[in-house]
Formats: structure tokens, sequence, C-alpha cells
């Protein structure tokens, strides 16, 4: 199914457009508890799409019923607080993507370190002096995250933009933001157990246990040549999960979902980091939502309104 910003704009503008024309079809309530019911239901329908990621359906549903209801001040209200959670929800999406593309550049960072050194002179000195401006952006927008995660609770995630902006470049803003953490009481997350010793005990453990991101990293450290028929079951674990993380992402693209497609192919990339399918999606979606983004700032353009 081809990508393209049209498959994923029309929906959304055909549904603004629906609940343009829609709204004047049906009388407005009249009298206390139809209204009051009016407006719960409206709002009832609206979050549960919202709890599906369906945003665009959700804004929809409420701008049909405030065209319906224009003087509710509990609708207007509604409507406010969904767009702050999609704000949130898109923060997440954007802090999501710097670790990401972070862990991406620290796994290729000692494979470049050792090119540089190989061809030495002075373009090594110059590639090294920009790829350390690079890590400093990476690390000053990833503490930017940290501290919105931080805001909206989401601790499990300002910890990772924490941790990975101190390996790309150590900075005391982040060491203190992490010891501010800790001494409000709000330590970081759980880790999980270590590994055990035994590779092939943990390539067992993770199939039993389905964790397609410990199988990954237990495929990595699994010496070659040893148990190869449990090498080719884990394989074909992770290609079957990828395969049905990459159309499932797809279908939900295909109906305008952008963020709920870019957050299953975030977390297919846990498991198969080097896709280039799935790191094709991820930049598409990614590319997409920043045009979308771009496009809701620009003022709104008035229907119905002939220029002179």
């Amino acid at each position: 199914m081809p990508y393209s910003f049209e498959r994923c704009a029309v929906p959304a503008l055909a549904l603004w457009l629906a609940a343009c024309a829609s709204a004047p079809s049906s009388p407005p309530p009249s009298g206390t508890a139809e209204i009051w019911r009016f407006e719960r239901e409206a709002i009832g329908r609206a979050v549960r799409l919202q709890a599906e990621d369906r945003w665009d359906e959700a804004e929809a549903e409420l701008e049909v019923a405030l065209a319906t209801l224009p003087g509710s001040r509990v609708l207007a209200a509604a409507r406010r607080q969904a767009e702050a959670r999609r704000a949130a929800r898109r923060a997440a999406l954007e802090a999501e993507l710097a670790v990401h593309e972070a862990v991406r550049w620290l796994a290729a960072r000692d494979a470049a370190e050792r090119l540089l050194a190989v061809r030495g002179g002075w373009f090594a000195g110059l590639e090294r002096r920009r790829r350390a401006a690079a890590e400093r952006r990476r690390a000053r927008a990833l503490q930017k995250h940290a501290v919105a995660a931080r805001a909206r609770g989401d601790l499990d995630l300002a910890w990772r933009c924490l941790e990975l902006a101190q390996r790309l470049h150590p900075d005391p803003a982040a060491a203190a933001l992490q010891a501010e953490l800790a001494a409000a009481g709000r330590h970081p997350p759980r880790r999980a157990a270590p590994p055990p010793a035994d590779p092939v005990a943990a390539l067992r453990g993770a199939l039993a246990a389905a964790d397609r991101p410990a199988l990954h990293r237990a495929l990595m450290r699994l010496p070659p040549g040893v148990e190869p028929g449990l090498v080719e079951r884990a394989r074909a674990e992770l290609a079957a999960a990828t395969e049905a993380a990459l159309e499932a992402g797809r279908r939900l693209y295909a109906e305008g979902r952008i963020e709920a497609a870019l957050a299953v192919w975030l977390e297919a990339s846990a498991w198969a980091p080097d896709d280039p399918r799935l790191q094709a999606a991820i930049e598409r979606a990614r590319t997409v939502l920043r045009n979308l983004e771009r496009l809701s700032r620009r003022p709104a353009v008035q229907l119905g309104r002939v220029p002179p």
C-alpha cells in the first residue's frame, strides 16, 4: 500500500467537512435534561474515539455537537481538553522518536569512530567535530522531552530521555534534573532483571515469554553455530511479528490514524531496529505529522465566504 501525504490528509479533511455539513441537519436540543444528555453522549463518543487513537473523528464529533449547540460551555471545555490530550499524545510520540533516533545513533557511534580512525587526516577531525555538535543538539532535545514528559507524569519516558542525553553528551543540567526527580521521591522505573549468563537460556526464556525485544537482544548475544533450530525459530517469530506490525501500521495509516500507526511501528523497532521498511515507515509518518502540524498552525479558512 503506497504512502502519501494525501492518503492521510484527505480522511481528516473529509471528516471536518462532514462535521460542517451535518451540523444543521438536526434541530438543537431543548430543555435542561435534553441538553445535558446531548452533551454527555457527544463527549462520551469523543472520549471513546480518543481511546482508540481516532483523534480526527473525535474532533469531528465535538465539532458537530458544538455546531448543534454553539453556546455549550461543557462542549467547548471538552474540545479544549481533547486538543490538550492530542497535543500531549503528539509530544509523547515526538519524544519516542527522539529516543528511537538516539538509540540508532549510539548503536552506530563505535563503527563511525573506527571508520574515522582508519581514514585519519583533517577530514576525520572535521567529521568528529560535526558529530560532536550533532550529539549536543540531540542531547539538548532529549532534555527538553524529559522535562515535558515529567510534567505529563510519564516518568519512564523522562528517565529514558535523560539517560540517553547523558550518553550522548554528559551535561550537569541533565544530572541535576535526575537528582531533582530523585530528591522529590520520583525514583527511576524498575529495570528488568539482568539476562541469564547462558545466552541459550535467555533465548529460550524470551521465546517462552513472547518478549520480542528480549528475543532480539538474546539473538544478538548468541554465539554463531549454537542451537540452529532454536535460532531459526526465534528469527521466524521476530519476522512474523515485524510483518504483522507493518501491516497493522499500514491499515492505521490508510485510515488517517497517523499517531496510532507511528506508535505501532516504533514499538516494532525495539525488536527490528535494522528493518529498512520499518525505518522508512517511521520516517514517512514523522514527516506527515510534521506537515500536518505546520498546516494546523496556519490561519483557518472560513468556508462560505467569497473574497472580494
